[in-house]
């Protein structure tokens, strides 16, 4: 019996120092963990076919694992850099029984680099103008299985599309041997 005592002891020290028994914990100072939320993100960008969008209302209808919500998104045409447009999201049709946040905007990505000046000096190019959607996940899991989306330009449906995306697991989120967390995804659709 005196075993179980000793373990007993050792577990109620592990947990007082704040660690656990089925991970990193306060017992194995080895381990330096960060402390950065894990918030998995999926990103689509439906991108214009030419430079920019046409000018007018253009609603974008989204079901996320089966749950509906719509966003309006008035275009003016030339933005005069990466700036965003924000546009008018919501509300679900029904909640989700999960914690996601969905953001819609008009924007431009920036090409290959990280907004720095190429090897010429020149800044790097703006793809051509769209609609950046963007699902949030707060608990940790992928925020989408299957996502279908519609989109219209002044009440015509000119794109209709199912997404399945697939999201690699960071293993070593928050450091080595500190748990692990989705990685975000992005994908690119072309507007007619």
């Amino acid at each position: 019996m005196a075993y179980r005592s000793t373990f007993g002891s050792l577990a109620l020290s592990c947990a007082l120092l704040g660690g656990s028994l089925y991970g990193p914990s306060g017992c194995d100072d080895t381990i330096d963990c960060q402390d950065q939320g894990c918030s998995p993100s999926y990103q689509l960008h439906l991108e214009a076919m030419d430079t920019t969008l046409e000018e007018g209302l253009w609603r974008v209808a989204l079901e996320v694992d089966g749950f509906a919500i719509e966003a309006d998104c008035m275009a003016s045409g030339v933005l005069s850099g990466p700036e965003n447009t924000i546009c008018t999201v919501g509300p679900w049709a029904e909640e989700p029984d999960r914690p996601l946040e969905v953001s819609v905007s008009i924007g431009q990505r920036i090409g290959p680099g990280s907004g720095e000046p190429t090897d010429t000096g020149d800044p790097p190019e703006l793809s051509n103008q769209g609609i950046f959607v963007t699902i949030t996940s707060n608990d940790e899991m992928p925020p989408v299985a299957v996502l279908d989306v519609t989109a219209q330009y002044e009440g015509s449906t000119v794109l209709e599309s199912q997404q399945t995306p697939t999201h690699e697991i960071n293993n070593a989120f928050n450091g080595p041997g500190c748990g692990s967390c989705p990685r975000p995804v992005s994908e690119t659709l072309e507007l007619p």
